[in-house]
């Protein structure tokens, strides 16, 4: 399917085919394997990673007002799951008089738009020709790229993995799915890890298999007497709630 949309769209704009930036800005109606009509100007376009980004004029219900956003939101789209688009706002465009016609623009200040990602194996085919499609006029600019922070984004990815690291700690290995239940339960209330197939809680108590109240032992030196009664009962109210025998 890409080398088909591929074709289609250098058949097209025949500049892409050296250039595929050239095909940026160009009005385009796409037809989806769901047969969804989607019309606008290519925003993105990389044949490389199988993907296509179009702008299109917001459409509202008849009524409705679209809430102004200093950023871009992302929404799933009505495609299931074959594209989804973010709808945002620029006060530097102009606002389409009738939501729901793209052929006439007023002065109202605001514009706001459709970004649809759409893969290309998604795509059933792809117009450029002024003769099969209606372009509004003026067609309104292309929304400017949003700087992005590398600091940002660096910390993002650090965030992300520091969740990973944490989220695998908490998947015991070579334990059963009794144990695991047990573990996740009890995470809920108290923090918790796994030390090989024991359950550590609060750094102070472990719980050895078959993780009942009697397998609870304090850590040496860690803790006191009320904290492992404290966790034998929270372990016998989670194993009663999991139902599961109190009793080894």
């Amino acid at each position: 399917m890409e080398n088909t949309f591929t074709e289609a769209i250098v058949a097209a704009i025949p500049a892409a085919g050296s250039n595929p930036s050239a095909a940026i800005g160009v009005w385009v109606q796409v037809v989806t394997v769901l047969d969804k009509i989607l019309q606008g100007q290519v925003f993105a376009y990389d044949p490389e990673s199988g993907l296509l980004v179009l702008q299109s004029i917001a459409t509202f219900a008849a009524g409705q007002h679209p809430r102004s956003l200093q950023q871009p939101s992302l929404a799933s789209s009505n495609t299931s799951g074959l594209s989804k688009h973010e709808s945002t706002a620029d006060s530097s465009l102009k606002s389409t008089s009738e939501p729901n016609s793209p052929d006439n623009l007023s002065d109202n200040p605001v514009t706001h738009v459709d970004l649809h990602y759409l893969k290309l194996s998604a795509i059933k085919s792809i117009t450029a020709d002024p003769s099969d499609i209606k372009a509004p006029n003026p067609i309104p600019p292309l929304m400017p790229l949003i700087p992005i922070s590398l600091e940002q984004v660096q910390q993002r990815e650090e965030q992300a993995v520091r969740a990973a690291i944490e989220q695998n700690a908490r998947i015991g290995i070579d334990v059963s799915t009794e144990a695991q239940d047990i573990f996740d339960a009890l995470s809920k209330t108290l923090p918790v890890i796994w030390k090989d197939k024991l359950i550590v809680v609060m750094d102070e108590v472990t719980i050895a298999p078959p993780y009942t109240a009697v397998m609870c032992r304090l850590l040496p030196s860690k803790g006191a007497p009320g904290t492992l009664e404290r966790v034998k009962k929270v372990l016998q109210g989670e194993r009663t709630r999991l139902g599961l025998p109190i009793k080894p």
